[in-house]
C-alpha cells in the first residue's frame, strides 16, 4: 500500500507514542484510552489532530480514521431514522479511502453501503488529506471543509432515501435509484462521468480508462463546436465535473449529423478510425443503458433505423509474422549485443523473452501473464482462466503444456516466492496500482519489440505496428497453416463463444499439445543431423540441400545409404 506524506508522519508519530508508552504504569487497553492520551500529552505529544483518532487495536496503540454517519432527524420533510436501515440489514457511512492515493497524494471520500455484511463502495468528488479529514469529522469545519462536509451529508441523505425507497433492499435497486439521480440523462458529460465512477468502484479500471478517453474527446469537440478556445480553460477546470455539469450537451443533440461532424473533426486533428470507433461505442453504451433504465424513452436513437449512423470500422494492423521473423526474434541475442548499449541489452532481452513467452503460451494476453500465480503452474502445465472472461457466466480454464523454453523463461524471470510469478504486480497493491503496473509492462514490451524489429531490419509496417497482439494473431495463423484443428486452436486461445457443449473442459491430449508446440516453433524441434548427413549436405546443390532438410529422419537415412553406395561405385 502506498502512503501519503501525512500518513507516514502519523505512522511515525504513533511509533514514537508506542515507545513512550513503555513507561506507562497501567495496562494498554481501550478502557484506559483517555488516561493514555493524558499521559502522552504530559510527555510532549500534545497539540496534534491525531489524538482524537487514537485507539487500542490488538493490545497496541494505533489510530483509526473516523467515518461520517447520518444524524437522526425527526424533520417532517426529511426524517432520518437508523432503525430504517437496520430493518433492511443495511449500514451506511462515508469514509476516507487511504488505499487509493491520487497523483497529488490526496485521498478520495467514498460512501460504503453494507448489506448482509457485503460492502459496496461509491466514489464522491471530494478529495482530502488525512489531516483535513480529521478536522472535518471531529470539529466544526470552516470555509472549504464546511462545503465538503455539506456535500458529504447531502450524499448520505440521498443514499438513505434510495435505500429506504423499497421495503426490501437490493444493490441493483439502490444503484438504479441513487446513481440514476446523479446520471441526469439530460447531460451527456454527467452521464459518462458517473458511469466512469461506477466502473472504478467495481475495480474495472481498464474499461473506465476507455470511457475517460471518450469523455475527454467529447469535451474537446464540444468546445470546438462552441468556438471556445481550449487553452482558455484551466486544466483543473477541464477535468472538473461540476464545470461540465453546467454545460448543455443533451442526448437529444446526439444525432447522425452531430456524429458525422464529430468523426470529421477527429480525423482533421489526426485521430485514426480505431480511436473514433472506441469513443463512439462508449457513447452508444451510455445511450443503451439510458434506454434500458427507461430514462431516454423520448430521445431519438441515432444507431438504429434506415438512416442510422454507421460506426466507422477501424483498420486492423495486426498480421501474422512469418516464421523466419519468429526465429530471428528468438535468436537475436548477438544482434542486440552488437548494436545496443550495455545498459539496455538486458532490458531488450527481457522484453523479447516476455513476448516469446506470450507466443509460446498460445498468444496469452499481458494482463494474464502479470496475474500468473505459482499455484497455476506445475512441472507439466500452466492452467489459468483469462482475466477478460472472469465474472462471465461461462468460464474456461486454459491449459498450456510446458516446453523447455517455457521453463527457461520461468526460471530466469519468475519465482515461486512471489505473489504473482513474474513479480510485475503484488498483493500489497490495490487494483488501481495493479492496473497501472500492467499497463506500463504492456507498453514497455511493445516499445521494446519495435526496437528489436528495427534492429533486425523487418519490413517497415512490422516495425511500426508490432505489439503483444501480434503474438496472438501469429499463433492462430501458424497453427491453421500447420493443419491444427480449429477446435484445438480455439481451446488453446480460450475462445469460449466458439466452443461447443464441452466448452468448460479442456479436451486436448498431450500428443496434440506436442503437435501445437512443434508447429509454432519448428526450428526448435528439428532433429540434429549426424556427422555423415552434415558431410553429404555440404556436397549437395542449394536446391537439393533444401529438399534434404525437409526429409524425415527415415528418408534422410535411406538417402545417405544410397548416396554413399553410389559414391563407392564411382570410386
Amino acid at each position: 500500500m502506498r502512503h501519503t506524506k501525512r500518513t507516514l508522519e502519523y505512522k511515525e508519530m504513533v511509533n514514537q507514542m508506542r515507545e513512550c508508552l513503555k513507561g506507562y504504569p497501567h495496562k494498554i487497553e481501550q478502557k484506559n484510552i483517555e488516561d493514555i492520551k493524558l499521559y502522552l500529552a504530559e510527555n510532549s505529544f500534545s497539540g496534534t489532530a491525531i489524538f482524537c483518532c487514537l485507539k487500542i487495536v490488538g493490545g497496541k496503540l494505533d489510530y483509526v480514521l473516523p467515518t461520517i454517519k447520518l444524524e437522526e432527524s425527526d424533520n417532517e420533510k426529511e426524517p432520518i431514522h437508523e432503525a430504517d436501515l437496520k430493518d433492511r440489514n443495511v449500514s451506511l457511512c462515508a469514509f476516507l479511502d487511504t488505499t487509493r492515493p491520487r497523483v497529488d497524494e490526496s485521498l478520495t471520500v467514498r460512501l460504503r453501503v453494507t448489506y448482509n455484511r457485503t460492502p459496496k463502495y461509491y466514489t464522491t468528488s471530494i478529495n482530502l488529506n488525512e489531516d483535513d479529514w480529521i478536522k472535518l469529522t471531529t470539529t466544526n469545519p470552516r470555509n472549504g471543509l464546511k462545503k465538503a462536509k455539506t456535500i458529504i451529508n447531502d450524499l448520505l441523505k440521498e443514499a438513505y432515501v434510495s435505500i429506504t425507497a423499497k421495503n426490501n433492499f437490493s444493490f441493483d435497486d439502490f444503484e438504479k435509484h441513487f446513481l440514476g439521480k446523479g446520471l441526469n440523462y439530460n447531460n451527456v458529460f454527467n452521464a459518462i462521468n458517473n458511469h466512469i465512477l461506477y466502473l472504478k468502484d467495481n475495480d474495472k479500471y481498464g474499461t473506465a480508462s476507455t470511457f475517460e478517453t471518450a469523455l475527454s474527446s467529447f469535451k474537446r469537440f464540444y468546445l470546438f463546436s462552441k468556438n471556445i478556445d481550449e487553452k482558455s480553460i484551466e486544466r483543473k477546470e477541464f477535468y472538473n465535473s461540476e464545470y461540465w455539469n453546467k454545460k448543455e450537451l443533451k442526448f437529444s443533440s446526439i444525432t447522425k449529423k452531430w456524429l458525422e461532424s464529430y468523426v470529421y473533426w477527429m480525423e482533421s486533428i489526426g485521430n485514426g478510425r480505431s480511436s473514433i470507433s472506441m469513443n463512439i461505442r462508449a457513447l452508444r453504451k451510455i445511450f443503451n443503458d439510458g434506454i434500458a433504465d427507461g430514462e431516454l424513452k423520448n430521445v431519438s436513437y441515432p444507431f438504429q433505423g434506415k438512416d442510422k449512423f454507421e460506426i466507422p470500422e477501424h483498420h486492423n494492423n495486426k498480421r501474422p509474422l512469418p516464421m523466419e521473423y519468429i526465429q530471428a526474434i528468438y535468436e537475436c541475442d548477438p544482434i542486440i549485443d552488437e548494436k545496443v548499449g550495455k545498459l539496455h541489452r538486458d532490458e531488450l532481452k527481457y522484453y523479447r523473452d516476455m513476448w516469446i513467452f506470450s507466443y509460446l503460451c498460445y498468444g496469452v494476453n499481458p494482463k494474464d501473464i502479470c496475474r500468473f500465480k505459482p499455484s497455476m503452474i506445475d512441472d507439466k502445465y500452466i492452467e489459468y482462466t483469462r482475466e477478460k472472461t472472469k465474472g462471465e457466466k461461462r468460464t474456461f480454464e486454459i491449459r498450456i503444456m510446458l516446453t523447455d523454453e517455457h521453463k527457461r523463461i520461468l526460471e530466469k524471470y519468475g519465482s515461486n516466492k512471489n505473489d504473482y510469478v513474474f513479480g510485475i504486480i503484488n498483493d500489497t497493491m490495490n487494483e488501481a496500482e495493479k492496473k497501472k503496473a500492467e499497463k506500463l509492462f504492456t507498453r514497455n514490451v511493445s516499445k521494446g519489440m519495435k526496437r528489436i524489429a528495427g534492429l533486425l531490419r523487418f519490413d517497415e509496417k512490422t516495425v511500426k505496428h508490432i505489439s503483444w497482439q501480434f503474438s496472438r494473431h501469429t499463433f492462430r495463423t501458424i497453427c491453421s497453416e500447420a493443419g491444427i484443428q480449429e477446435a484445438v486452436v480455439q481451446q488453446c486461445m480460450g475462445h469460449i463463444q466458439s466452443l461447443g457443449v464441452s466448452g468448460n473442459y479442456n479436451t486436448i491430449t498431450d500428443n496434440t499439445f506436442k503437435k501445437v508446440n512443434e508447429a509454432i516453433m519448428p526450428f526448435l524441434h528439428k532433429e540434429r543431423l549426424t556427422k555423415a548427413e552434415e558431410k553429404i549436405l555440404s556436397k549437395l546443390s542449394e536446391d537439393m540441400q533444401e529438399i534434404f532438410l525437409e526429409m524425415t529422419k527415415e528418408e534422410r537415412t535411406s538417402f545417405v545409404k544410397e548416396y554413399m553406395f553410389k559414391s563407392m561405385e564411382v570410386s
